[in-house]
């Protein structure tokens, strides 16, 4: 079945619903509190303490539509740690053209398209004789490897989403990771006798601009990057889903679950938690009753309540903790974790 806008922003729902979900339930109390603020603002500091976790749930949140999206669009989704990884020795006449277009570049108003490395890039893999060729691979350390790692057919195509706001000095380092990731993978290519077209783009989400755009405020900090380097909202998103203006879809749920007060579940979770919040949450988001009474209730997460189905009204006995996975009604298999 082709993918649908209808079904992008079903996709976004469910992946903010299971984000917001999975941080709140089984959230223990804050047991620090900052020396100062606390004193002057104890509930704006609790607050913004569970605003700065769901902030941090939502991390991810971007790879994960990415993946579902591509997924749904007959992408192949692969691990970027294994499918880009780097030579455990890079021939020395590759790793002198790889210092040699960065500097070039890197230059100031020199504007070298990374096209032209990647032709330069295969002239001298081909040229290295078969005993050159690394035989040994390893995974990209910490912080220097894709999020995303896409194929389909013989186009492979690896991402690195960052935020919007990216800092000053940004762009030689990013050009670092992308002319490295087309190097690695050309040359592991070379060694398993593939001949797939790499693609290596960083990812800018969405503009947040109105008035300017995020070329004019930040194109000169992603320099040298260009257009063909850097894939900004729905050039990113379009080419994933197949689909024209995809942000808008994915936006759209954003508005949905406004008008459909979701915000209003986990609400009081932003000032508090521990079993009892938990156990509101699980009635509100998952369509079920708590059927224990709070006498029998305890403060552990793990302890057996008695739950009650609302959709087939029948009863069963599972732990608070159970819910944080992806679970279905005993009884009618009606799925009741967001």
């Amino acid at each position: 079945m082709a993918l649908t806008p209808i079904r992008v922003t079903e996709i976004t729902k469910g992946i903010i619903k299971r984000a917001f979900f999975n941080y709140f339930l089984c959230r223990e109390e804050v047991s620090t509190r900052h020396l100062i603020l606390f004193r002057f603002f104890p509930e704006e500091t609790i607050i913004r303490s569970a605003i700065g976790g769901i902030e941090t749930s939502l991390g991810s949140f971007w790879e994960k539509i990415a993946r579902a999206i591509a997924l749904e669009n007959g992408f192949e989704v692969l691990d970027p740690k294994i499918a880009l990884q780097e030579p455990k020795h890079i021939p020395t006449s590759i790793s002198h053209l790889l210092d040699q277009y960065k500097y070039q570049r890197e230059a100031a108003h020199s504007n070298v398209p990374m096209s032209s490395y990647i032709s330069a890039l295969h002239q001298e893999i081909s040229r290295l004789p078969v005993s050159s060729i690394p035989t040994e691979y390893k995974r990209l350390s910490k912080g220097t490897g894709a999020d995303i790692f896409l194929k389909k057919g013989s186009n492979e195509y690896a991402f690195e989403l960052k935020t919007v706001q990216i800092n000053a000095g940004s762009g030689p380092k990013f050009n670092e990771t992308l002319m490295k990731w087309v190097t690695f993978r050309a040359l592991h290519q070379k060694f398993l006798g593939l001949n797939n077209s790499f693609h290596a783009n960083l990812v800018i989400p969405y503009d947040p601009h109105v008035s300017s755009n995020w070329w004019t405020e930040f194109g000169e900090r992603a320099y040298p990057l260009d257009h063909q380097d850097l894939m900004l909202a729905n050039e990113f998103w379009d080419f994933i889903s197949g689909l024209p203006n995809t942000l808008d879809a994915i936006t759209k749920a954003f508005d949905d679950l406004v008008k459909e007060k979701f915000q209003d579940i986990y609400r009081d979770s932003l000032y508090g938690s521990g079993t009892k919040e938990s156990i509101r949450i699980i009635e509100a988001a998952c369509n079920v009753l708590c059927e224990t009474s709070e006498l029998q209730r305890t403060d552990e997460f793990g302890a057996n309540l008695l739950w009650k189905c609302l959709d087939c009204s029948e009863k069963f006995t599972k732990s608070i903790r159970w819910f944080s996975s992806e679970r279905l009604c005993p009884s009618c298999n009606r799925q009741l974790s967001p």
